[in-house]
């Protein structure tokens, strides 16, 4: 039996070389180790519906911003062939499965693909929603073979992607918990570091972004692994909060290759961050900056644009921040409200509108569209804050 899986293309991102599809690379391990034929199709990489071969089943993925995209596909592959099976998987499809059944697919798999793969290889059709994996060690290792022509460097070292864990346990307003959940689950160190020995071992990497929401929450289990990556000659990036950057850990990450840390920041207002239910404040903010700057290590700070009860003055207060913080990047985003997210599920509680549908919540500078209002700020205006804060970031940040 002949299954393809297919990443449909993101137009709206500046470069679709960077992050390759991690998830179906666990779902190519999984349908290889049990006897079926797979080719992945990755349409990020170029190519048409017409690049499609014959197939049994079409497995497809999308976030939000990609669903148009897979609608697309679906429709092109059920005209060329009806009698073709088309599965959809992704945070889009766990966050709105009935939708995306309606649109015609055969099977809409909830939360875990790795889970509910086989059941639709085997036939399974209507929504399939399956628990989360309790032992993430039972994984197999993602299928890299296909992913050579991806481009994404940490200090001039080419660098691939790995997640040690999945979920997140906090509660920001505007996240979209699909398909991973609330509940942390984490791989474990000697498993993490097996995978990271067989990428190491390929000579094609020098370095790892991981890929996990949130790290430096089990400080034990991370400083084993971030040593191992250390011992395997890998350099790192890694996601995380600002309450879990500690002088120590900081310590840690720079002698053990820690090349980035990306902040999850949000906004510069204590006002926005308690909307949010961010759980931090400016200071603690600006005190994580300081220590890992004072450790050598890049910062790189995500901030969003028109969240709840944004005004001219909290953009104010995020220009300020930043000046005061000097990260070593910024990532200028505006409020996409996702389904899944509590924003979506209960937008009375919060100062927002939604004048059009979500936009992408990346994409290319001068094609931002915010589909969210405030009582303060136009959908327009939000965009401009954005745009304005990225065009003065660049005059602050220091030449290297």
């Amino acid at each position: 039996m002949k299954v393809i899986l297919i990443n449909p293309p993101s137009p709206f991102l500046i470069d679709e070389m960077v992050m390759p599809p991690l998830g179906l690379c666990y779902l190519s391990s999984i349908l290889k180790d049990n006897g079926y034929q797979v080719e992945i199709l990755n349409l990020s990489l170029g190519g048409t519906i017409a690049d499609i071969p014959d197939a049994d089943l079409v497995c497809i993925t999308a976030t939000t911003p990609q669903i148009s995209e897979a609608r697309c596909l679906l429709e092109s592959i059920k005209d060329r062939k009806p009698s073709v099976r088309v599965a959809l998987g992704g945070p889009h499809a766990s966050a709105m499965p009935e939708n995306c059944l309606f649109y015609g697919f055969d099977a809409v798999v909830v939360g875990e693909g790795e889970k509910a793969i086989l059941d639709v290889a085997k036939g399974a059709t209507g929504i399939i929603n399956r628990k989360f994996m309790h032992n993430l060690d039972d994984l197999p290792f993602p299928d890299r073979s296909f992913i050579d022509d991806y481009n994404y460097y940490l200090d001039g070292k080419k660098a691939t992607t790995m997640m040690t864990s999945r979920g997140c346990p906090w509660s920001c307003s505007f996240c979209c918990k699909s398909p991973w959940g609330r509940q942390l689950r984490l791989r474990s160190p000697k498993h993490v570091l097996a995978e990271a020995s067989a990428i190491a071992e390929t000579g094609l990497y020098g370095g790892i972004m991981a890929f996990d929401d949130e790290l430096l929450v089990d400080w034990g289990r991370d400083e084993e692994i971030f040593r191992g990556f250390h011992g395997l000659g890998l350099i790192y990036r890694i996601f995380t909060r600002a309450d879990m950057v500690k002088p120590k850990k900081c310590s840690v990450l720079a002698k053990t290759g820690c090349y980035e840390v990306l902040l999850g920041i949000e906004s510069g207002s204590d006002r926005i961050l308690a909307n949010i239910h961010k759980g931090t404040t400016r200071a603690l903010n600006l005190k994580a900056v300081e220590m890992l700057k004072e450790a050598g290590i890049r910062v790189k700070a995500a901030i969003i644009c028109g969240l709840p009860g944004e005004s001219w003055e909290s953009i104010r207060e995020t220009e300020s921040f930043l000046e005061k913080a000097q990260p070593d990047d910024v990532d200028f985003s505006v409020l996409a409200v996702y389904p899944g997210s509590h924003i979506w599920e209960y937008p009375n509680e919060y100062d927002v509108t939604f004048p059009t549908s979500p936009g992408a919540y990346k994409t290319k500078p001068g094609e931002y569209q915010a589909g969210v209002a405030t009582s303060h700020m136009t959908a327009e205006e939000i965009v401009r804050a954005r745009d304005e804060l990225e065009a003065k970031f660049k005059k602050w940040t220091p030449k290297k």
